[in-house]
């Protein structure tokens, strides 16, 4: 049975963003272009102890709902509910333990 499209948009948008996301870390590393958290500007280091490590689980995460919908897995839209909790779950704890970091702006 064929897939909706929907569904196959949503796994090539999945795979892209997972490349997307270890493609900014790379930049990031590399000390290249400018690193925002929050819309504000802030230093290479903080950026890399911060943000990268959400970054990274969100981008196995987006990878992991690729791989998922182009090979059926009914696990897959599991992780897609488990972005949010992750991404909601990590503005908390940075929101509890940053003294001054622009990431509890918003």
């Amino acid at each position: 049975m064929k897939q909706p499209l929907g569904i196959r948009i949503l796994r090539w948008f999945a795979a892209l963003a997972s490349a997307g996301m270890f493609v900014s870390i790379a930049l990031a590393i590399l000390d290249m272009g400018p690193h925002l958290m929050g819309g504000e500007k802030v230093t290479r280091s903080e950026w890399l102890h911060i943000a990268a490590p959400l970054v990274a689980v969100i981008g196995c995460l987006m990878a992991s709902i690729a791989y998922g919908f182009a090979t059926r897995k009914a696990w897959s839209r599991h992780l897609v509910m488990a972005i949010n909790r992750v991404r909601v779950r990590a503005r908390r704890t940075k929101c509890a333990s940053a003294h001054d970091h622009v990431a509890c702006h918003r």
